[in-house]
């Protein structure tokens, strides 16, 4: 058994790391001890779907079984796995191009064969060279999941506004596949500095380096600075903070909101502590 296991964000990692643990790092079909790319003394393992994607499988640990490289060659009827290259047949350019427009295989099939990472067949993809299919002659797996529903992602991304990670914990995927199917439909993303400031706040610094909240809710704009926040949850009454006095920063340091920095001043002491310091 092998010690240790790689933990990715993506769906499948989570359920293939389930499927090692489950199945103790031993081939289900020889009963061979596997384990991490590069450990000498055992094969790598590879994680098989047992319903492929192609054919409707899923990426849960019920679908999933451990193999050694040569058992999961037997399955499908070619080498997927110890031909050489560290044991990562996809190094080998030929090997990969043949699995993607031969077998017009997915990044993710390709990676469930060669025993590995989606991200890893991605990386290998453009140090090859290797341009994928257009969108509309992708595979789509039929049920992979709410996140290739186009009406569902513009749903949640524009409607909702929410984030692209907000929306892949909501349906269960990673951040990359909410990415990707997005790029996919041609659903535009927003500008992040333009989404925060159409949010309910936004934190910037003014002109003379004071930090303040300013906040855009149904067309009606406000701010407020954030050294008269800090002062007033320090105890300093909210009406004379906000009817004419100045909070003051001692250090006269403008971004220091610390509340032992902050003091409470009259319009004219507040001037006359600034003209000393002049």
């Amino acid at each position: 058994m092998s010690d240790g296991i790689h933990r990715g964000s993506s769906v499948y990692q989570r359920e293939r790391d389930k499927a090692l643990q489950r199945d103790d790092w031993v081939c289900q079909s020889c009963g061979r001890a596997v384990g991490h790319v590069g450990d000498r003394d055992v094969p790598v393992a590879h994680v098989h779907h047992d319903t492929e994607l192609s054919d409707g499988g899923v990426h849960h640990v019920d679908n999933l079984t451990t193999l050694c490289p040569e058992c999961h060659s037997d399955i499908h009827g070619s080498e997927v796995g110890e031909r050489g290259f560290d044991e990562q047949p996809y190094r080998d350019e030929e090997w990969l191009r043949e699995m993607y427009h031969g077998e017009e295989l997915t990044q993710a099939e390709i990676a469930d064969r060669a025993g590995c990472h989606r991200r890893t067949i991605a990386t290998w993809f453009r140090r090859h060279e290797i341009k994928g299919r257009p969108a509309d002659q992708r595979k789509k797996v039929s049920n992979s999941g709410p996140w290739d529903d186009e009406e569902v992602l513009r749903e949640l991304y524009i409607e909702k506004k929410q984030t692209l990670s907000e929306i892949a914990d909501q349906l269960g995927t990673s951040e990359g596949t909410v990415q990707r199917r997005m790029d996919d439909f041609g659903i535009e993303r927003r500008d992040h500095v333009e989404y925060m400031r159409q949010g309910p706040v936004f934190l910037r610094f003014d002109t003379n380096g004071y930090l303040r909240a300013e906040s855009a809710v149904d067309g009606e704009k406000d701010m407020v600075y954030i050294h008269q926040l800090v002062a007033i949850a320090d105890g300093a009454n909210p009406r004379t903070v906000f009817g004419g006095e100045q909070v003051h920063h001692q250090n006269h340091h403008r971004a220091d909101n610390r509340p032992e920095n902050l003091v409470v001043l009259s319009h004219e002491d507040h001037l006359a502590e600034h003209d000393f310091h002049r």
